[in-house]
């Protein structure tokens, strides 16, 4: 084996994440575990991970794309890709909110977690 290839079974969703509806219960907590342990192996793996987006990519989907090496995102307006853990009011659990410095810099991550900030309402 060379590469890993993550992609979504169809052509319209590459993950929608954790389902919200768990939070607080006890599959809610494993979920959070188990995510955190799986995106920081695909992180960590000695062999390149390729997120191939092949459709939306929603919170823990955005998350599981930002733990692999690779993204490529199919050129579609169909395809949309974000942290919308924020319009919940909760952080990403799986480490994004720590990845996404790290791939796109402190001031553009600021940048973007601003400007979905900015269209909150509080």
């Amino acid at each position: 084996m060379r590469a890993i290839i993550i992609t979504g079974a169809g052509e319209k969703v590459f993950s929608a994440g954790f389902d919200v509806k768990t939070i607080g219960t006890p599959d809610g907590e494993k979920g959070a575990v188990k995510g955190r342990e799986v995106f920081s192996h695909i992180e960590g793996y000695p062999k390149p991970v390729i997120a191939a987006i092949n459709g939306v990519a929603l919170g823990g989907g955005c998350e599981m794309a930002m733990s692999c090496h690779f993204r490529i995102m199919v050129n579609s307006e169909r395809v949309a890709i974000g942290q919308t853990e924020i319009n919940l009011g909760i952080i990403p659990g799986w480490g994004g909110s720590q990845r996404l410095p790290r791939l796109v810099g402190k001031a553009k991550a600021a940048e973007l977690i601003l400007h979905i900030l900015r269209h909150l309402t509080l």
